[in-house]
């Protein structure tokens, strides 16, 4: 096991070598990812997590209708 620091400095590093992407996006085996190469496995795993709207700051679900293109 991990200890937290162990946890923190993994965090740390891979958001510095991964990125942080605020949206969610297809990598390049065509995988929906979010946050820190965060898997979003599908439709119903999406919805089941807050967005916030970057201009509101609202947060919204993912619509079934609206979205259902990037999945």
């Amino acid at each position: 096991m991990l200890t937290a620091m162990e946890k923190q400095i993994l965090r740390k590093n891979l958001e510095k070598y991964e990125g942080r992407i605020e949206h969610m996006y297809k990598d390049t085996k065509g995988f929906i990812i979010v946050g820190v190469g965060h898997l979003i496995k599908d439709l119903t795993a999406a919805q089941a997590l807050d967005f916030i709207h970057q201009t509101t700051n609202n947060k919204q679900k993912i619509n079934k209708r609206r979205d259902q293109d990037r999945f």
